[in-house]
């Protein structure tokens, strides 16, 4: 699915670093109101939604 601003695909391994990045944003974790996390625990995080 795309828009002149959005490309969307389905989720790859590759893209762990960018979530690594988007999920340790300042704003982000103000808004979500939690700790930052390691790359290890987002690559553990996208392993345990792969396997539900």
């Amino acid at each position: 699915m795309s828009t002149k601003r959005i490309h969307l695909t389905p989720f790859e391994t590759a893209h762990i670093q960018s979530l690594h990045k988007w999920l340790n944003d300042e704003r982000a974790i103000q808004m979500i109101g939690r700790t930052p996390l390691t790359y290890e625990e987002v690559v553990q995080e996208v392993e345990k939604k792969r396997k539900e």
